[in-house]
């Protein structure tokens, strides 16, 4: 596909990676609701079903990694700015960098 092609996809949206869009939307949403309710750090209670599982499945997702770089490159490369990202929210999950 020629560059031309993808900067015009680009310009309407076109999504090139449905997981990493979805991961960026379920993480905007978090971050509304820490802004809109003042609780950095603060799983959403019980009846924010979607985005309490999503930021329960990511911190025991990043626990789980202990070294972010034991990963391939561009993984270890995504998850070491999600994990930036959701520390800035203040969720701090003691994980080191590699």
């Amino acid at each position: 596909m020629t560059q031309e092609r993808i900067n015009a996809l680009e310009e309407i949206g076109f999504v090139w990676n449905a997981l990493d869009a979805r991961w960026e939307q379920s993480f905007e949403e978090l971050r509304d609701y820490v802004q809109r309710n003042r609780l950095p750090g603060k799983v959403p209670p019980k009846n924010e079903t979607t985005l309490r599982n999503w930021i329960l499945y990511n911190t025991k997702r990043f626990k789980k990694l202990k070294n972010i770089g034991d990963d391939d490159e561009d993984n270890a490369k995504r998850n070491k700015e999600r994990l930036k990202k959701l520390q800035s929210l203040g969720f701090c999950m003691n994980i080191r960098y590699n």
